[in-house]
């Protein structure tokens, strides 16, 4: 997908404090960042369980996501990305952000789960934008389970294609649906841990 010119205006931050900041999307496909009017009403469902977390932006490409939720007080940001360091740092850069507040994992997504289960990280809140139909969302859900790397009270946040969510809605026995919401062909999908049941 080739960006147009207003679809390069559309990368800014929409909120807290970077907000109106503008973001560096790469030219060619290599990238889908999130529409900006997706994103507003992403962070308008998910603001209260932002402040203070910390966070795992999965696929991030532009970083657009983990950056909106440092906007919007989230306390340390890692992002993984098997591609897209060089744009993440210069967005930082752009957006001024400490370097204390991010990191960045160049790498396979399934490597990076089992990384921040060694570093003993849990996130309270998961993003993950991976590239539509190509049956990563089940495995990084399973990876998330199996890594244990979300908090009990956590949220994940997907964003997938209409043809894929109804692919998994078979296979979330292990997960709550919070929320959810359609854009287009694009479907925003908010996740909680189910909880287990002892005895």
């Amino acid at each position: 997908m080739l960006y147009s010119k207003n679809r390069m205006a559309e990368m800014i931050i929409t909120s807290g404090k970077y907000r109106g900041i503008p973001i560096s999307a790469p030219k060619g496909d290599s990238t889908r960042p999130t529409l900006a009017k997706t994103r507003q009403a992403i962070f308008n469902m998910i603001r209260p369980y932002i402040g203070d977390r910390l966070v795992f932006d999965f696929f991030s490409g532009t970083g657009a996501l983990g950056f909106e939720a440092l906007s919007n007080g989230a306390m340390r940001v890692y992002f993984v990305d098997k591609l897209q360091g060089d744009i993440l740092e210069k967005n930082a850069e752009k957006l001024k952000v400490e370097k204390g507040s991010y990191g960045f994992i160049r790498g396979d997504f399934k490597d990076a789960c089992e990384t921040f289960k060694n570093m003993k990280l849990k996130a309270g809140l998961i993003f993950a934008d991976p590239p539509y139909n190509k049956g990563y969302i089940k495995i990084l859900l399973q990876s998330i389970l199996v890594n244990d790397i979300l908090e009990d009270d956590g949220l994940v946040v997907l964003e997938l294609h209409l043809d894929e969510k109804r692919g998994i809605e078979g296979g979330l026995e292990q997960w709550n649906v919070m929320k959810e919401k359609k854009y287009g062909d694009t479907f925003v999908l908010c996740l909680k841990k189910r909880e287990v049941a002892n005895g």
